[in-house]
């Protein structure tokens, strides 16, 4: 990876926040990490001017004010970020969740994992398939 990659993480939780940065961290160095606690946070910081658009987005689909479909849906219609790959990251498996996320606009889909490892494994192939990063 040559130039550094911005991912904006938009998730409620601290926890898998901090979980994530730190499994991005083993994928690499080369990276900024941009985070939102819900939805409407997200908007917020993205509505801000100096804020410049992030090179993949990663984002939780429950989350209280704003979920991931809302989100997902009011990004899509933004035109300054139709090429931003938007990744859903979720604990639901449910097929039906899935299919939804991808007709509203999704690039892809990562269940978090049960492991460290395999969360640091799902992110390297996420950014090697959405950025060619990692």
């Amino acid at each position: 990876m040559s130039k550094g990659v911005t991912i904006f993480l938009v998730d409620d939780d601290a926890e898998d926040r901090r979980v994530f940065q730190d499994a991005l961290e083993e994928v690499t160095s080369k990276v900024q990490l941009l985070s939102a606690y819900d939805g409407e946070h997200a908007l917020e910081l993205m509505n801000d001017r100096k804020f410049s658009n992030p090179d993949i987005i990663f984002m939780d689909l429950n989350m209280p004010r704003m979920n991931g479909m809302e989100l997902l849906a009011e990004l899509r219609q933004r035109r300054n970020l139709t090429d931003v790959p938007i990744i859903v990251f979720s604990t639901s498996a449910m097929l039906t969740y899935i299919q939804q996320c991808m007709q509203l606009g999704a690039d892809d889909y990562l269940i978090k994992p049960e492991s460290f490892a395999m969360l640091v494994s799902g992110i390297r192939q996420k950014l090697e398939k959405h950025t060619n990063a990692a």
